[in-house]
């Protein structure tokens, strides 16, 4: 089983959360950036402005919860535990995978995992320590011998193409998906 630091060294992790926004973005998903110039509390409020963000929900114990929770309040979002009734989800992540741009969600509760499907918004906190070079080591991590009631990988955000190869996107999950490794 491999070790709590899933991107090995300091530098090997700053490689791999370089590669996985990289990834991400390539399969549609939007990476968010923070700088000193561009903090994430900027990036956030960018984003709600954009997108028309109204309504949030948060997943409980999530990492950056009083700074991201903060922010989304000052930019005029309000917050509703019902993922069904809201325009974002913003939830945590079991692990990312830096080949692929892939996040792997594992849940033994419905509730969070439904923030993830519901919301056509969904935005994704991934702690630098849980990207994985591969799919199969971030299963080996996440999973081991203890399988989870709900266990997703997610490419960007939804989309399908039909039988006339029209593209839609957000038809069986989110229509845009963030992303931010912290």
């Amino acid at each position: 089983m491999p070790s709590s630091e899933g991107g090995g060294s300091r530098r090997r992790r700053g490689a791999s959360a370089r590669l996985f926004l990289t990834r991400f973005e390539e399969v549609g998903g939007t990476p968010l950036r923070p700088t000193k110039r561009r903090p994430l509390q900027q990036l956030l409020k960018s984003m709600v402005e954009e997108l028309k963000v109204k309504t949030a929900a948060l997943e409980q114990g999530l990492p950056l919860f009083e700074e991201i929770s903060s922010a989304l309040s000052e930019a005029g979002v309000s917050f509703e535990e019902d993922a069904s009734k809201v325009d974002l989800g913003v939830t945590g992540v079991s692990a990312a995978v830096g080949k692929t741009g892939s996040l792997l969600f594992a849940w033994r509760d419905k509730e969070t995992h439904l923030l993830t499907s519901l919301p056509p918004i969904h935005l994704v906190v991934v702690r630098e320590n849980a990207i994985y070079p591969s799919l199969e080591e971030a299963m080996e991590a996440v999973v081991g011998d203890d399988p989870p009631a709900y266990l997703s990988v997610v490419n960007g955000p939804s989309k399908t193409g039909d039988i006339e190869l029209i593209h839609v996107s957000g038809v069986h999950g989110p229509q845009w998906v963030y992303a931010v490794v912290i």
